[in-house]
């Protein structure tokens, strides 16, 4: 007996026209209008473009934190290029840091570092990146770290070596 009420009550639940359904709703529109969070979400996941990522790319743990990864990366890049030029970075210089920080085995293994202190103490703060945003050269596009001091590879060969990497 008691099976039958809640088979009826999920019953109401999912039929629009049901007293439950609409008391729902009420209570979820009262949430929504003071919950900034929760408007954010639903924006989010009734975004196609964002369902598209997720579809695409949400397929285990190691995805999910790698997205989480290149996130912080980019909000990093996205950071410091505010701070130096005071605009906007454009999607190209984005992409073009992300390939440079990625394709490169000391500026990515000090991009991890920082992403594994971010995890380990759950701290964003920017002051925390300031070594791997003192890498960051906005002017040549590109980086390169040696184990104690910082060399900056020149706009034509950077080019050239990118070339190569997309052979």
């Amino acid at each position: 007996m008691q099976l039958s009420k809640s088979c009826d009550s999920v019953s109401n639940l999912t039929n629009p026209k049901g007293s439950l359904t609409n008391k729902v709703k009420q209570e979820g529109g009262k949430i929504l209008k003071k919950n900034d969070f929760f408007r954010k979400l639903m924006n989010l996941m009734n975004s196609t473009e964002f369902n598209d990522f997720y579809d695409s790319y949400f397929k285990d743990w190691s995805d999910i934190e790698t997205i989480v990864f290149y996130i912080k990366l980019y909000k990093t890049i996205d950071y410091e290029y505010k701070r130096r030029f005071n605009e906007e970075i454009s999607d190209e210089i984005m992409t073009y840091m992300l390939y440079n920080v990625m394709n490169n085995t000391d500026t990515r293994k000090l991009a991890l570092e920082k992403f594994r202190d971010f995890k380990d103490h759950k701290n964003i703060d920017m002051s925390k990146t300031v070594e791997l945003r003192y890498l960051f050269d906005f002017s040549n596009y590109s980086l390169k770290r040696t184990t104690s001091q910082l060399t900056y590879v020149s706009n034509e060969e950077s080019i050239n070596q990118l070339n190569e990497l997309l052979k």
